[in-house]
């Protein structure tokens, strides 16, 4: 078996795909580990120790190359008779965890990895007789046609006989099925993508953090029970990435040495000592240390600012707030950037920094604000004040690495949410509604040069400090 990666050299992907992790990303999925598998992180050695499966990672134009995140993939695999079959896939990452393969071989696909997926290659196959084996078996989310091929979204796997039945048709030539990546979106409707229809939704008897809970139990089709254990679950893995941060010693960095210990351990003048600021950019950098070491964390919404959302909730456990108000506020957070992803992307490479430290600032600005008790329209003047002061903020990288100026960035981030917050509970208004900001966001990250949107070819990336940092300290 073998597997050719290609990214493009005007791509992202091919300026800091070593330093971002995305080769050990990429090796990692196609061995079949879990995320968070202890394995993950020595998968590369492992592949080099062992050579199985080959692994090689090159640059070439790409036919498919309208999105800096575009990457295309040969994969040599032995089938079931041990004969070599070749297959190319052409797919593109858009931001928070957010993917599409969109090409097999000859064939366009709509694979987003939410869901399961029947892909059937065939000559001829009549829709009727599909869909006749597929009934009462699993429900059809949707069905894409392509010539000599079908794609059918399933909201569970199919039973192992029809899947037998669908492969031993004489007009089918292969048949794959995909597991989600995340969890199952059964139901892909965008319900908010503005803002007066979250504001309408909410009622005097409920709040922001009920309608989200409402919205997420809606797209899995999963009980508000079931939804809420998901958020506690990323609750408890924000928190505990703080607390590794700040309790362990966190090994250094390419170029930062790790700093969260002494800083949260600092005596610091009586006015800053204590209080939200000092715990949150104590927690901020805790993750942020955390991540660049290859730990576990989670990005809210990206890993270049998934110091934000657990620096301010780690602040907020430390005011008093109890676990059920921690998740309120994460559930209020996660509803803010849902609107923010339907309306754009959180890629730093096609909206520079204002769609990562922005957009998480924004996202932590409104679940302080709900857990202060304001109303859901100073939740989201709050977010929408965070995204008018980033607008065209550059994401420069230095050496290509998650570290400068993306440690300090998280630093302005839980400021920025903390200052926002009490502008917006202290009656100052933001004027322009966070959805329209967003737009704005998206329009001003498009107009910028990509050597501004992660590439470390502009910006802090380019000092004269940083490039002799990155001379004396190869990868």
């Amino acid at each position: 078996m073998g597997v050719n990666i290609y990214f493009d050299p005007a791509g992202s992907f091919a300026q800091v795909y070593q330093n971002q992790g995305s080769d050990q990303g990429f090796a990692a999925g196609l061995c079949g580990l879990a995320l968070m598998s202890p394995e993950y992180a020595e998968v590369l050695k492992q592949l080099e120790t062992t050579g199985l499966p080959r692994f090689e990672i090159s640059l070439q134009t790409l036919e498919l190359n309208e999105h800096p995140n575009r990457v295309d993939l040969k994969i040599e695999i032995a089938d079931a008779k041990g004969n070599i079959r070749c297959d190319t896939y052409a797919a593109v990452s858009t931001g928070g965890g957010v993917f599409s393969v969109d090409k097999l071989n000859q064939h366009r696909l709509r694979l987003k990895g939410k869901c399961v997926s029947i892909l059937i290659e065939h000559h001829g196959l009549e829709d009727a007789e599909l869909l006749a084996s597929l009934a009462n078996k699993a429900k059809a989310i949707d069905i894409y046609h392509e010539e000599n091929l079908v794609q059918i979204d399933l909201e569970s796997a199919l039973p192992p006989p029809v899947f037998d039945k669908i492969q031993s048709s004489p007009f089918v030539d292969r048949v794959r099925q995909t597991q989600p990546r995340q969890y199952a979106s059964i139901n892909e409707e965008v319900l908010y993508s503005s803002l007066d229809k979250i504001l309408h939704d909410v009622k005097d008897e409920a709040h922001l953090a009920d309608l989200a809970l409402s919205y997420e139990a809606r797209r899995l089709q999963q009980s508000h029970s079931q939804v809420r254990n998901y958020f506690i679950q990323r609750l408890d893995i924000m928190l505990s990435s703080v607390d590794e941060g700040l309790n362990k010693q966190t090994k250094s960095m390419r170029f930062l040495p790790a700093s969260a210990q002494s800083f949260a351990q600092a005596e610091l003048p009586s006015a800053m000592q204590s209080g939200f600021m000092k715990n949150a950019i104590a927690g901020a950098l805790a993750v942020m240390e955390v991540s660049s070491s290859r730990g576990v964390v989670c990005a809210a919404p990206t890993a270049g600012s998934a110091g934000i959302v657990p620096g301010c909730l780690y602040a907020l456990k430390q005011e008093g707030a109890s676990q059920d108000e921690l998740v309120q506020v994460l559930m209020v957070i996660s509803l803010v950037g849902a609107l923010f992803a339907a309306r754009g992307s959180f890629a730093a490479e096609t909206g520079g920094c204002s769609v990562e430290i922005g957009a998480s600032a924004a996202m932590a600005a409104a679940g302080i604000v709900h857990y202060y008790q304001g109303s859901a329209q100073q939740a989201f003047d709050a977010a929408a004040m965070c995204l008018m002061n980033t607008l065209g903020l550059v994401c420069d990288p230095v050496g290509g690495e998650v570290e400068i100026p993306c440690h300090a960035r998280n630093i302005a981030g839980v400021s920025h949410a903390w200052s926002a917050s009490i502008a917006i509970l202290g009656g100052f208004s933001a004027v322009i509604p966070f959805d329209e900001l967003v737009d704005k966001t998206q329009a001003i990250g498009k107009q910028m040069s990509s050597d501004l949107r992660c590439t470390a070819k502009g910006g802090c990336a380019t000092t004269p400090c940083a490039q002799q940092m990155v001379s004396k300290t190869p990868n």
